[in-house]
Order: C-alpha cells, then sequence, then structure tokens
C-alpha cells in the first residue's frame, strides 16, 4: 500500500467517512425540505480493490438509511468509484 489516503484511510478510521457522509445527506435534506429535487454522486476515492470498495459504499449506505430514517425523506443518490457506479 503506497500512502494512507483515498478509501484506505476511510476504512482506518470510518468516522472520518461517517461524518462527511452525513453532511452530504443532511444537506440533501434540508434542499429537499424546500421542494428541489437533489440526486447526489458519492464518490469513493482511489479504490484498488473491490473489498474497498464494498466496505466503503455500505458505510455510505448504511448512513443513508440512518439520515433517511430520522428525516422520513427518500433520497436518491448514487455510490461510486473511477472503476464503475453503483445507483442506490
Amino acid at each position: 500500500m503506497l500512502g494512507h489516503r483515498g478509501c484506505r484511510l476511510g476504512m482506518m478510521h470510518p468516522e472520518i467517512y461517517e461524518m462527511q457522509v452525513m453532511a452530504i445527506f443532511n444537506a440533501m435534506s434540508n434542499v429537499m425540505t424546500k421542494g428541489i429535487n437533489v440526486k447526489s454522486e458519492i464518490m469513493i476515492p482511489l479504490v484498488s480493490h473491490v473489498n474497498e470498495l464494498k466496505a466503503m459504499r455500505q458505510l455510505v449506505i448504511n448512513i443513508g438509511e440512518q439520515v433517511q430514517g430520522e428525516t422520513g425523506l427518500a433520497f436518491a443518490y448514487t455510490a461510486c468509484s473511477s472503476s464503475g457506479n453503483y445507483t442506490s
């Protein structure tokens, strides 16, 4: 592993990505309550192995479900890396 950045940083310190993803979903909910339709694309950076993508994508899904449950809103978003899109 060269360096400690990208999704590997998120795997070692998931609280960093949880905070960032939660901020994205909270911003989405704030805009949606104003009647604006939003679809965010959440990029998972520097993925070099499919298991890294699976783990970080699951983190995004978990936080998305948590915020959706708290707000009662349904979000449209995509979690992806440079190797492909995975819509949730």
